[in-house]
Protein backbone atom coordinates (compact mmCIF):
# COMPACT_ATOMS: atom_id res chain seq x y z
CA UNK A 1 0.00 0.00 0.00
CA UNK A 2 1.41 3.72 -1.14
CA UNK A 3 1.17 5.79 2.64
CA UNK A 4 0.21 9.16 1.71
CA UNK A 5 -0.41 11.96 4.71
CA UNK A 6 -3.73 13.66 4.75
CA UNK A 7 -5.75 16.23 6.63
CA UNK A 8 -9.26 15.58 7.77
CA UNK A 9 -11.42 18.33 6.25
CA UNK A 10 -14.63 16.39 7.10
CA UNK A 11 -15.44 14.60 10.54
CA UNK A 12 -19.17 14.32 9.69
CA UNK A 13 -20.44 10.87 11.99
CA UNK A 14 -16.89 9.92 13.08
CA UNK A 15 -15.74 10.33 16.48
CA UNK A 16 -12.45 9.34 15.30
CA UNK A 17 -11.50 12.08 12.93
CA UNK A 18 -10.83 15.29 14.45
CA UNK A 19 -10.96 18.39 11.55
CA UNK A 20 -7.43 19.91 10.81
CA UNK A 21 -5.44 17.23 12.22
CA UNK A 22 -3.22 15.00 10.08
CA UNK A 23 -3.25 11.44 9.71
CA UNK A 24 -1.61 8.64 7.28
CA UNK A 25 -3.85 7.00 4.94
CA UNK A 26 -3.62 3.83 3.53
CA UNK A 27 -5.75 3.81 0.15
CA UNK A 28 -7.65 0.96 -0.68
CA UNK A 29 -8.92 1.78 -3.79
CA UNK A 30 -9.47 5.49 -5.60
CA UNK A 31 -12.23 6.10 -3.23
CA UNK A 32 -11.69 4.71 -0.22
CA UNK A 33 -8.78 3.75 2.44
CA UNK A 34 -7.79 3.37 5.64
CA UNK A 35 -6.94 6.05 8.43
CA UNK A 36 -4.39 5.82 10.86
CA UNK A 37 -2.54 8.05 13.47
CA UNK A 38 0.61 5.77 12.88
CA UNK A 39 2.31 4.85 9.87
CA UNK A 40 1.89 1.42 10.08
CA UNK A 41 -1.94 0.29 8.31
CA UNK A 42 -2.19 -2.19 10.69
CA UNK A 43 -3.40 0.35 13.52
CA UNK A 44 -5.90 1.95 11.72
CA UNK A 45 -8.67 3.40 13.21
CA UNK A 46 -11.33 3.21 10.27
CA UNK A 47 -11.88 3.58 6.61
CA UNK A 48 -12.87 6.61 5.35
CA UNK A 49 -13.80 8.18 1.80
CA UNK A 50 -11.10 10.53 0.40
CA UNK A 51 -13.35 12.79 -0.11
CA UNK A 52 -12.98 13.32 3.18
CA UNK A 53 -9.50 14.70 3.56
CA UNK A 54 -6.83 17.00 1.73
CA UNK A 55 -3.49 15.70 0.50
CA UNK A 56 -0.71 17.58 2.56
CA UNK A 57 3.12 17.11 2.10
CA UNK A 58 5.14 14.27 3.60
CA UNK A 59 6.96 16.97 5.90
CA UNK A 60 4.03 17.55 7.40
CA UNK A 61 4.09 16.70 11.11
CA UNK A 62 1.73 14.47 12.58
CA UNK A 63 0.33 14.50 16.30
CA UNK A 64 1.95 10.64 16.47
CA UNK A 65 5.68 12.25 14.95
CA UNK A 66 5.01 15.58 17.07
CA UNK A 67 4.57 12.92 20.51
CA UNK A 68 7.94 11.39 19.66
CA UNK A 69 9.48 14.47 19.33
CA UNK A 70 8.19 15.27 22.53
CA UNK A 71 8.87 11.84 24.11
CA UNK A 72 12.58 12.04 23.04
CA UNK A 73 13.04 14.93 24.38
CA UNK A 74 12.21 13.98 27.36
CA UNK A 75 14.10 11.03 27.50
CA UNK A 76 17.07 13.43 27.04
CA UNK A 77 16.08 15.50 30.27
CA UNK A 78 15.94 12.36 32.37
CA UNK A 79 18.81 11.28 31.08
CA UNK A 80 20.41 14.64 32.66
CA UNK A 81 18.40 14.45 35.45
CA UNK A 82 19.51 11.14 36.45
CA UNK A 83 22.87 11.97 36.49
CA UNK A 84 22.36 14.59 38.75
CA UNK A 85 20.79 12.12 40.60
CA UNK A 86 23.09 9.92 41.15
CA UNK A 87 25.59 12.80 41.95
CA UNK A 88 23.08 13.89 44.49
CA UNK A 89 22.73 10.18 46.07
CA UNK A 90 26.54 9.47 45.86
CA UNK A 91 27.22 12.89 48.11
CA UNK A 92 23.96 11.45 50.53
CA UNK A 93 25.47 8.14 51.42
CA UNK A 94 28.93 9.57 51.99
CA UNK A 95 27.40 12.02 54.81
CA UNK A 96 25.34 8.55 55.69
CA UNK A 97 27.89 6.42 56.29
CA UNK A 98 28.20 5.97 60.13
CA UNK A 99 31.55 3.66 60.14
CA UNK A 100 35.50 4.50 59.42
CA UNK A 101 36.71 3.76 56.28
Amino acid sequence: MNMKKVMCIDNTNSYNLVIGQCYFYFPKNEHYGYVSKFPRPNTHIGGYQLSRFKEVPADTVTAYEKSLEQSSAKAEENVELSEIDLVEVEKAWEQLTLFKL
